[in-house]
């Protein structure tokens, strides 16, 4: 049907303002969903710096924590020794080297790296054992092996690490010099059996002379 020119006229601008407004429509469309995804975009970076920053945070505060530690650890006149889970040793402070004359260096030379046999302590290996079992710390008397130093009498703390898995990582091994404590303790044990001794003595002379 052949359609009067100005009626072919409107109809293309009606087909025309209808193409315009879904063309409109799709970019606002479009342009909203953008928008959406840009915003959940940027919530997500904005989280993601927010959990980097206290990350950040947490890790500098673990740094003066250990820096601390490291502190009180080399200045302790304590024994303290780190070593992994099979008692390899992996840290000595001052302490150790001053009281047992060794550095990890030494030990690493004379092939002495295993902490739990420089101890004379005839159960350690029961001991290891029992704080594996426990996960808690252990206390016991021993004396540390050396070559050139006196026997050096310790009170231990082995205290066991775990991982976030509840592995075994480390051990912390703590000793307190006692070596006087026991020194006092033979003195008075010598002079117990002395006076023993002369009683006995007095006993015999008694009965000698009766």
């Amino acid at each position: 049907v052949d359609l009067p020119f100005h009626e072919f006229i409107q109809i293309a601008r009606n087909n025309l303002w209808k193409n315009i407004l879904v063309a409109v429509l799709v970019l606002v469309l479009t342009s909203f969903i953008l928008y959406r995804q840009l915003k959940k975009l940027l919530k997500h970076d904005e989280e993601n710096r927010t959990q980097l920053q206290q990350s950040l945070k947490l890790i500098e505060q673990q740094n003066e924590d250990l820096k601390k530690l490291s502190l009180v650890a080399s200045k302790t006149e304590n024994i303290v020794i780190i070593s992994d889970s099979e008692g390899k040793i992996e840290y000595v402070n001052h302490g150790f080297t001053k009281k047992v004359g060794l550095t990890k260096r030494d030990l690493i030379k004379q092939n002495k790296l295993n902490v739990f046999k420089l101890s004379s302590h005839p159960a350690i290996e029961q001991i290891v054992d029992q704080t594996k079992i426990t996960r808690k710390a252990v206390r016991y008397q021993s004396t540390i092996k050396t070559d050139d130093q006196p026997k050096l009498w310790t009170s231990t703390t082995l205290t066991p690490l775990f991982d976030e898995k509840g592995n075994l990582s480390q051990f912390i091994i703590i000793d307190t010099d006692i070596s006087k404590i026991k020194e006092k303790e033979e003195e008075i044990q010598d002079y117990s059996e002395q006076l023993k001794l002369l009683n006995e003595i007095g006993k015999l002379s008694l009965t000698s002379t009766s």
